[in-house]
Protein backbone atom coordinates (compact mmCIF):
# COMPACT_ATOMS: atom_id res chain seq x y z
CA UNK A 1 0.00 0.00 0.00
CA UNK A 2 2.85 2.35 0.83
CA UNK A 3 4.51 1.67 -2.54
CA UNK A 4 1.26 2.47 -4.35
CA UNK A 5 0.88 5.70 -2.38
CA UNK A 6 4.44 6.73 -3.25
CA UNK A 7 3.87 6.01 -6.95
CA UNK A 8 0.60 7.97 -6.98
CA UNK A 9 2.23 10.85 -5.12
CA UNK A 10 5.09 11.06 -7.63
CA UNK A 11 2.65 11.09 -10.56
CA UNK A 12 0.44 13.72 -8.89
CA UNK A 13 3.42 15.95 -8.17
CA UNK A 14 4.65 15.71 -11.76
CA UNK A 15 1.25 16.16 -13.45
CA UNK A 16 -0.10 18.89 -11.18
CA UNK A 17 3.24 20.68 -10.66
CA UNK A 18 2.88 20.60 -6.87
CA UNK A 19 5.50 19.77 -4.22
CA UNK A 20 6.03 16.05 -3.70
CA UNK A 21 5.34 16.44 0.03
CA UNK A 22 1.88 17.85 -0.72
CA UNK A 23 1.15 15.06 -3.18
CA UNK A 24 2.33 12.49 -0.62
CA UNK A 25 -0.02 13.88 2.00
CA UNK A 26 -2.94 13.72 -0.44
CA UNK A 27 -2.14 10.20 -1.65
CA UNK A 28 -1.38 8.96 1.85
CA UNK A 29 -4.61 10.39 3.20
CA UNK A 30 -6.65 8.78 0.44
CA UNK A 31 -5.02 5.38 0.92
CA UNK A 32 -4.77 5.49 4.70
CA UNK A 33 -0.99 5.58 5.00
CA UNK A 34 1.15 8.26 6.61
CA UNK A 35 4.61 9.51 5.65
CA UNK A 36 7.39 8.17 7.83
CA UNK A 37 8.27 10.71 10.49
CA UNK A 38 10.87 13.15 9.20
CA UNK A 39 10.94 11.72 5.68
CA UNK A 40 8.32 13.81 3.88
CA UNK A 41 10.23 17.02 3.47
CA UNK A 42 10.34 19.34 0.48
CA UNK A 43 11.78 16.59 -1.68
CA UNK A 44 9.23 13.93 -0.73
CA UNK A 45 9.99 10.85 1.30
CA UNK A 46 8.58 7.40 1.98
CA UNK A 47 5.44 6.08 3.61
CA UNK A 48 5.15 4.16 6.85
CA UNK A 49 3.33 0.95 6.00
CA UNK A 50 3.27 -0.41 9.55
CA UNK A 51 -0.16 1.01 10.41
CA UNK A 52 -1.82 -0.27 7.24
CA UNK A 53 -3.73 -3.52 7.17
CA UNK A 54 -1.97 -5.98 4.95
CA UNK A 55 -4.99 -7.94 3.81
CA UNK A 56 -8.31 -7.00 2.31
CA UNK A 57 -10.00 -9.06 5.02
CA UNK A 58 -8.64 -6.84 7.77
CA UNK A 59 -9.68 -3.70 5.88
CA UNK A 60 -13.13 -5.15 5.30
CA UNK A 61 -13.48 -6.06 8.96
CA UNK A 62 -12.61 -2.51 9.99
CA UNK A 63 -15.06 -1.05 7.47
CA UNK A 64 -17.78 -3.44 8.63
CA UNK A 65 -17.20 -2.56 12.28
CA UNK A 66 -17.37 1.16 11.52
CA UNK A 67 -20.52 0.70 9.43
CA UNK A 68 -22.14 -1.40 12.15
CA UNK A 69 -21.40 1.20 14.82
CA UNK A 70 -22.81 4.00 12.65
CA UNK A 71 -25.92 1.94 11.86
CA UNK A 72 -26.54 1.23 15.54
CA UNK A 73 -26.14 4.90 16.39
CA UNK A 74 -28.73 5.90 13.78
CA UNK A 75 -31.04 2.86 13.66
CA UNK A 76 -33.45 4.29 16.20
CA UNK A 77 -34.59 6.79 13.59
CA UNK A 78 -33.72 9.85 15.65
CA UNK A 79 -31.45 11.23 12.93
CA UNK A 80 -34.12 10.73 10.27
CA UNK A 81 -36.86 12.24 12.43
CA UNK A 82 -34.68 15.21 13.34
CA UNK A 83 -33.98 15.82 9.67
CA UNK A 84 -37.67 15.71 8.78
CA UNK A 85 -38.56 18.03 11.67
CA UNK A 86 -35.92 20.55 10.63
CA UNK A 87 -37.23 20.60 7.06
CA UNK A 88 -40.84 20.92 8.21
CA UNK A 89 -40.01 23.78 10.58
CA UNK A 90 -38.25 25.57 7.74
CA UNK A 91 -41.47 25.32 5.71
CA UNK A 92 -44.09 26.22 8.34
CA UNK A 93 -45.07 29.41 6.48
CA UNK A 94 -45.77 27.40 3.33
CA UNK A 95 -47.69 24.77 5.30
CA UNK A 96 -49.81 27.47 6.96
CA UNK A 97 -50.56 29.15 3.63
CA UNK A 98 -51.41 25.82 2.02
CA UNK A 99 -53.71 24.89 4.92
CA UNK A 100 -55.49 28.25 4.72
CA UNK A 101 -56.08 27.79 0.99
CA UNK A 102 -57.38 24.26 1.56
CA UNK A 103 -59.74 25.50 4.31
CA UNK A 104 -61.08 28.28 2.11
CA UNK A 105 -61.68 25.85 -0.74
CA UNK A 106 -63.41 23.38 1.58
CA UNK A 107 -65.62 26.12 3.03
CA UNK A 108 -66.62 27.39 -0.41
CA UNK A 109 -67.42 23.86 -1.55
CA UNK A 110 -69.45 23.16 1.59
CA UNK A 111 -71.47 26.37 1.26
CA UNK A 112 -72.23 25.85 -2.43
CA UNK A 113 -73.42 22.33 -1.68
CA UNK A 114 -75.55 23.42 1.28
CA UNK A 115 -77.07 26.34 -0.63
CA UNK A 116 -78.24 24.15 -3.48
CA UNK A 117 -78.47 20.75 -1.85
CA UNK A 118 -80.40 21.24 1.40
CA UNK A 119 -84.15 21.05 1.02
CA UNK A 120 -86.54 23.59 2.51
CA UNK A 121 -88.16 21.12 4.96
CA UNK A 122 -84.75 20.38 6.47
CA UNK A 123 -83.96 24.09 6.83
CA UNK A 124 -87.37 24.66 8.50
CA UNK A 125 -86.79 21.79 10.91
CA UNK A 126 -83.34 23.12 11.85
CA UNK A 127 -84.72 26.62 12.35
CA UNK A 128 -87.51 25.25 14.56
CA UNK A 129 -85.01 23.39 16.72
CA UNK A 130 -82.39 26.13 16.92
CA UNK A 131 -84.51 29.30 17.03
CA UNK A 132 -85.93 28.81 20.56
CA UNK A 133 -82.45 28.31 21.98
CA UNK A 134 -81.12 31.41 20.21
CA UNK A 135 -84.07 33.50 21.43
CA UNK A 136 -83.59 32.31 25.03
CA UNK A 137 -79.88 33.19 24.89
CA UNK A 138 -80.66 36.68 23.52
CA UNK A 139 -83.24 37.28 26.25
CA UNK A 140 -80.78 36.15 28.91
CA UNK A 141 -78.14 38.56 27.55
CA UNK A 142 -80.69 41.44 27.52
CA UNK A 143 -81.55 41.00 31.17
CA UNK A 144 -77.90 40.94 32.16
CA UNK A 145 -77.10 44.25 30.45
CA UNK A 146 -80.16 46.29 31.56
CA UNK A 147 -80.38 47.64 35.10
CA UNK A 148 -83.13 46.15 37.32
Amino acid sequence: MAALAEEIAQELAAEMNIPLSQAMQAAGGALGVAPKPGSAGATGGTFDNSAVNTTMGESGAQAGTAWGAAFEANASGTVIVAGIMTKMEANYAQLTSSGAKAGTSWGAGFMSTVETGVTQPLISLLATLVLPEVAAQLKKNETQTEPP
